[in-house]
């Protein structure tokens, strides 16, 4: 079955023109904003670095009385071959379909 090739219009012509000419300027000012310096002029950060600030995460689950342990599921046996499936399932599904 051969399929029918509709020309578009001018309206589409020019809807995908400026859509792909937004797509240039898009990338073209991440090109600019990640060679230049001005974001950094532009937001002040730190004076002894010129770097991003970094997130640090501090475990406080114990001190604040939180009792936190992970521990590798462990079912019946008889699944120690699917158990990567049945851990990777969680509590969303179920390892026969007559269960």
């Amino acid at each position: 079955m051969k399929s029918e090739h509709k020309p578009i219009n001018r309206r589409q012509l020019l809807t995908y023109t400026a859509q792909a000419g937004l797509g240039l300027v898009t990338v073209g000012v991440i090109g600019l904003v990640s060679r230049s310096d001005w974001l950094s002029k532009l937001i002040p950060l730190q004076q002894e670095s010129n770097r991003w600030p970094s997130l640090r995460l501090s475990e406080i689950s114990r001190q604040v009385g939180v009792a936190v342990t992970h521990q590798k599921v462990m079912l019946d046996h008889k699944l120690d071959n699917i158990m990567p499936w049945m851990a990777s399932l969680g509590g969303r599904g179920r390892g026969g379909s007559g269960l």
